[in-house]
C-alpha cells in the first residue's frame, strides 16, 4: 500500500512540473507568435472591407460618335491618384436607365493608361445583357496614380439618353466603391426630306 502511494506521488510531482514547464515556454514566446496563434489571418474573405483611399473619379466622358444604331467606342477618363493606395483590379459599368442596351464588343474594347494616356493596358471584358453590365477587369490591376481609359466599342442604341453607374474595385475587394452616375446621349440622324427640308 505505501509503496502504491509513493508511485501516486511521484506521478502527480512530475504532472505539476510539465505543466509548469510548459507555461513558462509559453510564456517565453515572442507576442508575435502568440497572437498569431490566436488570431487568424486576415484575407479578403475575412476583411471585405478592403477599399481605396481615395476613390477613382470620372474625369472625361467622350462619344465617338453618338448617332443611334451607328458603331463607335465610348471613351470613359477616370482620375486615379496616387493616394487611393490599392492596385485598380476591375470597373464595373452598369446601365440603370434607357430604353435599348448598346451591343457591346469586347474583343474590340480597350484601355490606355499612363499621364500620357499612351500605354495600352490588357483587359478582359465581361457583357451581361441580361444585368445590363460589362465589367471590364485590368490584367495586371492599374497601379494608383495613372489615369485610365477605357474605351468600350459599341453599335450605339436607339435615341435616347442612357445613364450609367460606375463602381471601381481594389484587387481582392469583394464590395466595389461608387465612381460616379454618367449619361452618353444618342441622336437619330438628321436628313432631309423630299422637300430638303432637315429632320
Amino acid at each position: 500500500m505505501a509503496h502504491l502511494l509513493r508511485s501516486s506521488k511521484r506521478a502527480a510531482i512530475a504532472t505539476g512540473a510539465a505543466i509548469v514547464a510548459s507555461a513558462a515556454f509559453s510564456f517565453c514566446l515572442p507576442k508575435a507568435i502568440r497572437a498569431q496563434e490566436s488570431s487568424p489571418a486576415i484575407t479578403p474573405a475575412t476583411n471585405p472591407a478592403i477599399s481605396f483611399r481615395r476613390p477613382l473619379r470620372v474625369g472625361n466622358i467622350r462619344l465617338q460618335n453618338n448617332r443611334e444604331y451607328v458603331r463607335a467606342h465610348y471613351f470613359f477618363t477616370f482620375d486615379f491618384p496616387a493616394e487611393a493606395v490599392e492596385p485598380l483590379e476591375k470597373i464595373v459599368f452598369e446601365q440603370i436607365e434607357g430604353a435599348d442596351y448598346p451591343r457591346y464588343r469586347g474583343d474590340r474594347s480597350y484601355a490606355l493608361t499612363g499621364v500620357d494616356q499612351s500605354q495600352p493596358a490588357p483587359i478582359n471584358v465581361d457583357n451581361n445583357r441580361d444585368q445590363r453590365t460589362v465589367t471590364v477587369e485590368f490584367d495586371p490591376p492599374i497601379e494608383p496614380g495613372n489615369p485610365v481609359t477605357v474605351a468600350l466599342r459599341a453599335r450605339n442604341p436607339r435615341e435616347g439618353i442612357y445613364v450609367y453607374r460606375l463602381t471601381a474595385f481594389p484587387v481582392d475587394a469583394i464590395e466595389g466603391q461608387y465612381a460616379g452616375v454618367e449619361q452618353l446621349t444618342f441622336r437619330r440622324p438628321i436628313r432631309r426630306d423630299r422637300f430638303g427640308r432637315w429632320h
